[in-house]
C-alpha cells in the first residue's frame, strides 16, 4: 500500500468515525427531548417544557390537541384540579432518522400520580413524535400521544413519614421549590439509621420506640 493509499484510507476512517459520532450526538439529543418534556410536565415548569417543543409544534395528547402554550395551560389546570403530583416515565424508544434534520420516534410511557381523592392513577401508552433539528436544537414538531390502558388503584400511606427530619433535603413539589432545582446539591439531613426490628407498617411515632437515632459518628 502506497503512502497516498494509506492517507486515503485514514481519511475515510476519520470521516466514518465523524459520521458515527454525529449520529450518536443526534440520537442522544433526540432522546433528551422526550426526557425534558416529561420533567417540564411533572414540575409544571413552562421554561423546561418549551425547550422540548418547536415554536410551531402541535401536540395531539389524549383529549387535547393544540400548541405548546395551550398544552401547558391545559396540564396546569387539570393537574391542579385533580392530582397531587405526576410522574411521567419514558422507557423504550425507537428512532428513525428520515434525513439529517428529521427523526420519527416511538417512546413508550407510563404515567403514575396520586389523585386528590386518595387513589392513584396509572396509565400507559406511546408518544409518536416527529422531531426536527431547529436553529435552537432538536425539538418536537408534532406529537401524537396514544393511550393503551389505564386504571385507578387505592392509595396507601407514604412510608417513613415518622422518620425525623425526613424532608430536610427538600419537599417534593410541582414548582421550582422541588429539591431537584437546589444548588449546590449537598446533604442537609442529620445522619439517621432506623432502629432494628421496627414495624414499618404500624409505626407512626418514633418516640414509641426505646432506641433513638443512630449516633452521627
Amino acid at each position: 500500500m502506497t503512502d497516498a493509499e494509506k492517507i486515503d484510507r485514514l481519511c475515510r476512517t476519520v470521516e466514518a468515525l465523524q459520521a458515527q459520532v454525529q449520529h450518536l450526538h443526534d440520537r442522544m439529543a433526540v432522546r433528551d427531548v422526550a426526557i425534558r418534556l416529561a420533567r417540564g410536565d411533572d414540575r409544571l415548569d413552562k421554561d423546561i417544557l418549551f425547550t422540548a417543543y418547536a415554536d410551531d409544534a402541535i401536540d395531539d395528547h389524549l383529549g387535547f390537541c393544540g400548541n405548546r402554550e395551550e398544552f401547558f395551560e391545559w396540564i396546569w389546570d387539570s393537574h391542579k384540579r385533580s392530582i397531587e403530583t405526576t410522574l411521567h416515565h419514558t422507557t423504550n424508544q425507537t428512532c428513525e432518522f428520515i434525513d439529517a434534520d428529521t427523526a420519527i420516534t416511538e417512546t413508550y410511557w407510563i404515567f403514575t400520580g396520586p389523585l386528590l381523592d386518595g387513589s392513584n392513577s396509572i396509565a400507559f401508552g406511546r408518544y409518536l413524535d416527529r422531531v426536527e433539528r431547529r436553529p435552537e436544537g432538536w425539538r418536537i414538531a408534532f406529537r401524537y400521544a396514544t393511550i393503551d390502558g389505564c386504571c385507578n388503584i387505592p392509595g396507601a400511606p407514604i412510608p417513613f413519614r415518622w422518620a425525623p427530619d425526613r424532608l430536610a433535603n427538600g419537599v417534593p413539589s410541582q414548582t421550582r421549590e422541588d429539591p431537584s432545582y437546589r444548588r449546590p446539591f449537598v446533604n442537609l439531613r442529620e445522619r439517621f439509621v432506623p432502629p432494628d426490628g421496627i414495624d414499618y407498617d404500624t409505626v407512626r411515632d418514633l418516640a414509641t420506640y426505646s432506641r433513638g437515632p443512630h449516633p452521627a459518628g
